[in-house]
């Protein structure tokens, strides 16, 4: 935030396409980049891209979650972390076999999980609750 970014603009003059890069400050980015640009540009110019001068020095290529936990104790702590995420999937089968008298039954189930979310949990711990 607060640095100069060029953003390119795309208008159209005499049926040609005209690409320019203009220079801009970025003022936020949250859902789409809001930057200040000079006042004399015309507002029905569109943006096609936004070139950063540099990545920031900590900047990871793919998404990746980073905590900075700090324990100002001597004791140890336990941390229990939720995540939630989409294009995961699960369906359950069971088989109900009953004996000859039909008064009592086992039952069995199995878990089908589907990821499609692009990401791998290798060694991912996985919990299954059942009620009965």
């Amino acid at each position: 935030m607060g640095k100069e970014v060029t953003l390119v603009l795309r208008r159209f003059q005499n049926n040609s396409e005209i690409l320019e890069p203009v220079q801009a400050t970025l003022l936020a980015n949250n859902g789409g980049s809001v930057a200040h640009q000079r006042p004399d540009r015309h507002q029905s110019d569109e943006l096609v891209e936004t070139r950063f001068p540099d990545l920031p020095r900590n900047f990871v290529a793919r998404p990746t979650l980073v905590w900075d936990l700090e324990n100002r104790g001597s004791e140890s702590q336990t941390v229990e972390a939720s995540y939630l995420t989409g294009g995961m999937n699960w369906t359950a089968d069971y088989v109900l076999i009953v004996n000859a008298e039909d008064t009592r039954g086992d039952l069995q189930g199995w878990v089908t999980l589907t990821n499609t979310s692009g990401a791998a949990f290798e060694d991912a711990r996985l919990q299954l609750v059942a009620e009965m």
